[in-house]
């Protein structure tokens, strides 16, 4: 309920077992996910749990990752598989150096002590050379998700267009029901509907969309709808 009033709500919060005040948090989102409105966006701060994704594998599907990046303390990010055969495992275009800090980076990061493993499957143009290698990183994340015991969840910032692809969101809703991953997937970046690409149509994937910081939709965040989570805040 977007009429809640936040002000009674902070303090207490922060004063809860294992949370602590990040003050001036330097993402906006960070504050923005603690907040209901973004009228109260001018206490810009972040609450945040202390063990917050501790024992909690993510898989990020993306460009790769620059696992020695300050963010990444004791070596919590690393380079699972690369599915890109046209250049090296490095991230060599930096967005998924970007969006693995933004879940787990040290000050950036919403949850700070999650183990990020990397799924190369987009370029350095942040392109993806071939639906059949996005279904190769899908079966790779089932079968290694079998090799941890505590909670899993995949992150990925793009999606299949061009009428979807069938086979992926069967393997998403493989990992979300069969093998108890949350599947989290951006709305699209296209400011559109998400429901012509995969896996974003999928009921079994959680689909975030994005505001500005005024709190209207952003067009960049994109995705009117998604099949399984509809627009979302971050």
């Amino acid at each position: 309920d977007d009429s809640a009033d936040d002000s009674d709500d902070d303090d207490a919060t922060a004063d809860d077992d294992h949370c602590v005040l990040q003050r001036d948090p330097p993402n906006y989102s960070q504050a923005r996910i603690c907040v209901r409105t973004a009228a109260a966006m001018d206490r810009a701060r972040f609450v945040v749990d202390a063990e917050a994704g501790r024992g909690v594998r993510a898989y990020v599907v993306d460009t790769g990752v620059r696992a020695t990046h300050r963010e990444f303390d004791v070596q919590r990010a690393s380079l699972a598989k690369s599915f890109v055969d046209s250049e090296d495992d490095a991230d060599n275009n930096g967005h998924g150096t970007m969006t693995s800090g933004v879940l787990a980076g040290a000050t950036v990061g919403v949850a700070k002590n999650v183990t990020v493993r990397m799924v190369k499957a987009l370029n350095r143009h942040f392109q993806l050379e071939d639906v059949a290698s996005m279904l190769r990183a899908y079966e790779f994340i089932a079968a290694d998700r079998r090799s941890h015991d505590g909670a899993v969840v995949v992150s990925m910032s793009f999606g299949v267009g061009d009428g979807g692809s069938a086979a992926l969101d069967k393997l998403v809703c493989t990992l979300v029901n069969e093998l108890e991953v949350q599947v989290v997937v951006s709305a699209g970046n296209f400011n559109g509907d998400a429901c012509v690409r995969s896996p974003q149509r999928s009921r079994c994937a959680l689909v975030v969309g994005g505001t500005y910081v005024s709190g209207f939709a952003s067009s960049a965040a994109g995705g009117s709808r998604g099949a399984g989570g509809g627009r979302r805040e971050h």
